[in-house]
Formats: structure tokens, sequence, C-alpha cells
């Protein structure tokens, strides 16, 4: 089964500036500067936990929590110099069997509900370990409507693009591969947990890519090329996705060789640093608070 696409940690590094920008954005939603326990479920490398570790108040504790054991030990590793960490262990986001009910003043995931069979599971465990009136955090991503900002430079193509990831948003959707349209559900999918005072909003994308560069730009120049290769390292599945979701062969043969063009052609400028580019995330934030424990 093809993994679903993650954000690259380079581009959500510079989605809202960086850590400030975050806590900007998360505590103007949550109303004040998050409290005192925070759990960070899927955890993976530990970015978030970062964000949400530089939003408590002082003296605040984040824990991460990860079923990939390699993940936490990353995690781990990238923490290690730091003289204020969040707490990383192995653990079932679906089923966090030794943390105690009412636990957390704040839940957060980012990119995790889309890889669920049931993202309802997770999201019920969420409440589970979230106290009476916490805030419960979800920012996951929606694979077609960054199309859109990825395409800006090719208003021709835009059509063409979203048709293309729709058809893999399906083929997902058949095979099992993912939900590659997670932020377009997730306040449904918050609204249906049973959490209250439910909302969104995309989360801002990185700020554009302009000529000159400077360190910033390079640094945003290497995480794309990183990107665009690992999206062309992965057209097999992404081909076999878009069949099943009703493409045709011919279809996808003639996208790839466009794509190709275009992707080769951006690659040169990228690495003359004259490429104008805004990248686009397509992530979407869904806010919602616990109601009270006996509601569950």
């Amino acid at each position: 089964m093809p993994p679903l696409p993650h954000p690259d940690d380079g581009l959500r590094g510079s989605a809202w500036g960086g850590e400030a920008g975050f806590v900007a954005f998360a505590t103007a939603d949550v109303g004040a500067r998050l409290r005192q326990r925070v759990a960070d479920l899927g955890c993976g490398r530990g970015l978030l936990s970062a964000w949400l570790l530089a939003a408590t108040s002082p003296g605040g504790r984040v824990d991460g929590f990860d079923l990939d054991p390699e993940q936490v030990a990353r995690a781990r590793a990238r923490f290690r110099r730091a003289e204020a960490r969040p707490r990383f262990q192995v653990g079932d986001a679906a089923a966090l069997d030794a943390v105690s009910g009412a636990s957390y003043d704040g839940v957060a995931c980012m990119c995790l509900l889309a890889h669920q069979s049931d993202p309802g599971r997770v999201l019920a465990e969420m409440r589970r370990i979230a106290r009476p009136g916490a805030w419960i955090l979800g920012i996951e991503p929606d694979h077609v409507a960054r199309v859109a900002g990825e395409w800006v430079d090719e208003p021709t193509l835009v059509d063409r693009a979203t048709a293309v990831e729709e058809a893999i948003a399906r083929g997902a959707a058949a095979t099992g591969a993912g939900r590659y349209r997670a932020g377009r559900d997730l306040e449904d999918w918050l609204a249906g947990a049973g959490l209250t005072q439910v909302r969104g909003q995309p989360v801002p994308d990185p700020p554009a890519l302009t000529p000159p560069y400077g360190p910033r730009e390079w640094a945003l120049a290497a995480a794309l090329e990183r990107s665009w290769r690992e999206e062309a390292a992965d057209e097999d599945a992404r081909r076999a996705l878009f069949v099943a979701g009703g493409g045709g062969e011919p279809e996808w043969a003639e996208w790839t060789r466009i794509e190709a063009r275009i992707r080769a052609r951006r690659l040169e400028a990228l690495r003359r640093g004259t490429l104008a580019h805004r990248p686009s995330l397509g992530l979407r934030a869904g806010w919602g608070r616990s109601r009270t424990i006996s509601a569950l």
C-alpha cells in the first residue's frame, strides 16, 4: 500500500513563521497561553511538540506519543541538547492504555487522522485523555485543495491538475491508502466526536519564494527540491491510485509528461535562485473543546 504524502518538515517549519508564529496562531484561538499539560498524538519527529512546548505556560509539559519506535527515537534526538524538552514515548493514538482519563489541558495531532481507517477512534481517545473543557486541535492535509496554490504559475493547468489529484484521492479512499482530503472533513469529524465550539481555518502557507534568494529562501528552496524529488520517486504509487480512482493509463502518461517538463524547468530555476514560487501545504486546522468526561 503506498504511503500517504506527508508535508515536508522544511516547508512546515516555514508555515506560521516558525515557533513564534505558531504560538500566535494557536493561542489566538485557544484564547490564552496554553496551560500546563499538553499531549501530541502521532508526534513523529517532534515538530508539533516543539511548537506546543513553546506555546505552553512557564513550567508546562508536552508529552509526545507515536506508534513507531524509530520516530520516537528521532524525536528524542531532536531535543537532546535542549533545556526544555517534550517527553516522547511509544503509544497507539487510538489506545493510550497507560494514560489516565482527564489527564491533559490540551490534546493535539498533525497529519495523523488522515492515516487512520477510523479517525473517530483517535478522536474518542483524545477526548478521553482531555480534561473537561480542554481544547483539542487537529491539523490535517487536503491534497486536492493545495493544487491551486502549487500551480498558480500555470493557470491553464490548474483544472487538469485538480482532476488528477481528485482521482488520486478517490483511489486512496477506495484502496485504504489514506484520506487525501482529511483537512476538508476535519471539522465534521470533530463535531461528530462530540466536541463543542468546533471551528476551523486554513493553516497559513509558507512565505512565497521570491528572488533574490537570501538564507531563508535558499533553505526553503532546499526543502522544495527535496519534496519534489520524493514526489517524483513515488510516481508508480500515484499512478496506481489514479487508476483506482477512475483515471486511465493514457491520461496518466500524458499528465506525467507535462508534469515532468514543468518540474524540470522549475528545478533549473530553483537551483539558479531565480524561481518565484508560492508553496502550498493544503493544511487545515480544526479546534474543539472537550465536554465533561461523563458525556463520553
